[in-house]
């Protein structure tokens, strides 16, 4: 009854039916803003008779923790006017078997500019395709916290350092699973710096990248910095285990 005077809803710690979960959004169209931080019980002879998609269109940012039953609210809700996605997974196992899922929710997810991405990435593959996927994204946070693999390399460093890849970056941020060399660092921070150096069709038209910051476990080698420092006066730069570009 007063569902849709409802502006922001935050769920946590709660194990209810998904048919149930989907009640409570349909009943709040006017969300901006939807916490659902739970273990999402999902009982087999439920999955098939879930209800119609259901579309939240004023919904803007939206965090999701769970496991493998997050898989039929990513495939029945649409948001299209969503801004802000923050996602975690709670086990290993949920990367593989969800990415899929995540892909095909944000290719209905336009306007996603914040993506905030927790124990989520599977491969390398995967994290570059979901990045020429979503041109649109400003600012991208990814946590791996799985451990001792490295996902992230130089490929995906080098993919970043096309232009016309994530245009309008302005702000990536990586804590763990990086194995990625100093000069590539070096390398993507000065092409999305200093767009004078590119040409044809490497020609960049979108946002100048201001904020690097990446967790790797070493700090970054004495004279990478100190080229970065004589190239960016003006820019904040620590080259420890923390590495920060700031613009």
């Amino acid at each position: 009854m007063f569902g849709g005077q409802l502006r922001s809803l935050h769920l946590s710690n709660l194990n209810i039916p998904l048919r149930r979960l989907q009640n409570i959004l349909r009943a709040c169209p006017n969300l901006r803003s939807a916490r659902i931080t739970q273990n999402l019980t999902c009982y087999g002879e439920e999955v098939e008779s879930l209800p119609v998609v259901v579309v939240m269109p004023h919904l803007r940012s939206l965090r999701l923790r769970g496991s493998r039953a997050m898989q039929f609210l990513l495939e029945n809700v649409r948001t299209p006017t969503l801004s802000r996605l923050d996602v975690e997974w709670d086990q290993r196992n949920d990367c593989v078997t969800l990415f899929p899922y995540l892909e095909a929710f944000l290719s209905q997810s336009p306007s996603v500019e914040e993506l905030i991405l927790r124990d989520v990435i599977p491969t390398e593959d995967a994290l570059m395709r979901l990045i020429l996927n979503n041109a649109h994204i400003t600012r991208l946070v990814i946590t791996m916290s799985w451990g001792p693999g490295y996902v992230i390399t130089d490929r995906t460093f080098d993919l970043l350092k096309e232009c016309r890849v994530l245009p309008q970056l302005d702000k990536l941020v990586i804590h763990g699973g990086l194995d990625v060399k100093d000069e590539v660092i070096a390398a993507m921070i000065a092409s999305r710096s200093e767009p004078h150096l590119l040409s044809g069709s490497q020609a960049p038209t979108g946002t100048r990248l201001n904020h690097v910051l990446l967790s790797r476990g070493i700090p970054m080698a004495s004279d990478v910095v100190a080229e970065l420092e004589r190239r960016y006066p003006g820019a904040s730069i620590s080259g420890g285990k923390r590495f920060l570009y700031q613009a």
